[in-house]
């Protein structure tokens, strides 16, 4: 493309000082800002003529209403009225193009390494994929992702040539003679959020197997085995399916496939002990990990839910706390008169505010002392029941939960609907979940359609938490997995709660 070049000060503003990248109808150049003194900027002229009648300002405009630490900022937009050039002007980021960064290095790319850079991947993904309309990237490769120096993931070239209608194999398509676009890009048929992923997976391979390969198959899988990352093999192989139905659903189910993976890796042989299984899993995050239980609206569950996963965990001997963070709920404080009446827990019980029930810890309105002792303590996860609240405390548990869970009624869910798309994005979190308590399979699809990409789960009835059936099991141990990924059956145990399970079940 011409245009212009180093020296040249375009928008009347921004100086240009170096070539920083070419593709076939645009260049980016590093920038001075005459205005203000020492701030340099990324600059991407495209050539006049080749946005092929697209409104190149309407998807500026789009891409300026980004923000997320993952994506460059927008600072502006300028139409040169005299050479039809289109400058898009964003922060600069000081680091090295992902390929670039991996060729430098002086050893392999280890799992963990390969999980963290993913689960990077995945953050911008999640919250492109979460714009409404989405934002489709369609051109994620390893040229268009930067390592900061800190080392962090940038993406560098998000998606705005997504809508153009010109052809460019060798610059969007490929990075060099592998191919990062999803099948059915080349066939041309309509690409969602699961086309992206499949460029993750490519991305991925592509640097596990040091540019030998970029699609799955069984060479690239065995090179995988021989270099010690086959605990790669089962998320790669998903993410690069040839059909995007059989791909995960969302980059926030990839994220925790990854998560998953890099957990593993710090497992150590368990003897059996309750406390070194706990170790084991959760040792990479060097704290309990948090599930934050919000609902949708008065009652949909929340507290049934974090008893029943509470009580599952520690069946499976993750030492666990359960905090009843709303200072005006009272479901522990009469679950703990039922336990002391029936004889399951002291009646000195710190006056029923802090109880242990089956191998878990109850407490009702901690103090920011109880809580921090809890979140620094030795135990495997900590489970907030934050029921209806809407404080700023809980909205920032929420926020930074390794497992949000948002749980909502399926009959009522219009109720809730308005209110989840406002606190749910404005917390900046991947990885939220939504349960359906009771609800059909008709149910759970049709909501996975209205909530996508949050993927939705259903609990089937269970009137025991404290020592749930089968089914209840089983679909619970489908939410710990998300971030226990070696969770198994649960140890059974006999106890006297029949009673109490009638209390319960009458809502005591």
């Amino acid at each position: 493309m011409s245009g212009p070049d180093c020296g040249d000060v375009v928008a009347g503003r921004y100086r240009l000082l170096k070539l920083l990248g070419e593709g076939g109808i645009s260049k980016v150049y590093l920038a001075a800002d005459l205005k203000l003194s020492g701030k340099r900027w990324a600059v991407k002229i495209t050539a006049a003529g080749e946005t092929a009648g697209v409104d190149a300002e309407e998807e500026a405009h789009l891409l300026t209403a980004l923000n997320h630490h993952r994506l460059p900022t927008i600072i502006d937009f300028v139409t040169d009225p005299l050479t039809g050039c289109d400058y898009l002007v964003m922060d600069y980021v000081d680091g090295r193009h992902l390929d670039q960064y991996v060729s430098d290095l002086k050893q392999r790319l280890t799992v963990e390494r390969l999980a963290v850079i993913g689960m990077q991947i995945c953050e911008g993904l999640s919250y492109l994929h979460g714009l409404d309309p989405p934002i489709i990237h369609r051109d994620l490769k390893p040229s268009n992702l930067m390592v900061d120096a800190s080392g962090d993931i940038r993406f560098i070239d998000f998606g705005i040539s997504r809508r153009y209608s010109f052809h460019r194999d060798e610059d969007t398509v490929k990075l060099g003679t592998v191919g990062f676009a999803a099948p059915e890009q080349y066939g041309g048929s309509q690409s969602d959020g699961r086309s992206d992923l499949y460029s993750l997976g490519a991305v991925l391979l592509y640097l596990a197997t040091e540019g030998r390969y970029s699609f799955w198959c069984e060479k690239a899988e065995q090179l995988l085995g021989r270099r010690g990352l086959s605990s790669l093999n089962p998320v790669l192989s998903r993410l690069l399916a040839q059909e995007k139905e059989e791909r995960y659903e969302s980059a926030d189910q990839t994220y925790f496939a990854l998560r998953g993976i890099l957990q593993s890796c710090s497992q150590q042989p368990s003897a059996g002990s309750g406390r070194e299984h706990r170790g084991s899993v959760a040792a990479s995050a060097h704290r309990p990990l948090t599930i934050a239980i919000m609902n949708g609206f008065p009652g949909a569950g929340s507290t049934h839910t974090s008893i029943l996963l509470a009580h599952i965990l520690a069946k499976l001997r993750f030492e666990t706390a359960v905090i009843e963070t709303d200072s005006k709920a009272s479901a522990f404080r009469k679950l703990a008169a039922a336990a002391i009446e029936e004889g399951l827990i002291d009646e000195q019980a710190e006056a029923a505010r802090a109880f242990c029930l089956e191998g878990v810890e109850y407490l009702s309105s901690p103090s920011r002392a109880e809580r921090l002792e809890l979140l620094t303590s030795d135990r495997a996860c900590i489970i907030f029941d934050q029921g209806a609240s809407r404080s700023k405390e809980d909205l920032e548990e929420f926020a930074r939960a390794d497992l949000a869970i948002w749980v909502e009624g399926a009959g009522v869910w219009r109720r809730a609907e308005a209110e989840f798309y406002e606190i749910c994005p404005a917390t900046g979190r991947r990885g939220l979940i939504c349960v359906i308590p009771f609800a059909s399979e008709t149910t759970v699809k049709r909501m996975r359609r209205l909530k996508s990409p949050v993927p939705v789960y259903a609990l089937p009835a269970e009137d025991n938490p404290f020592q749930p059936g089968a089914a209840a099991i089983e679909a619970a141990c489908q939410l710990l997995k998300l971030i226990f990924p070696t969770i198994g059956e649960p140890v059974k145990r006999f106890g006297s709660f029949a009673r109490l399970r009638q209390r319960w079940k009458g809502r005591m």
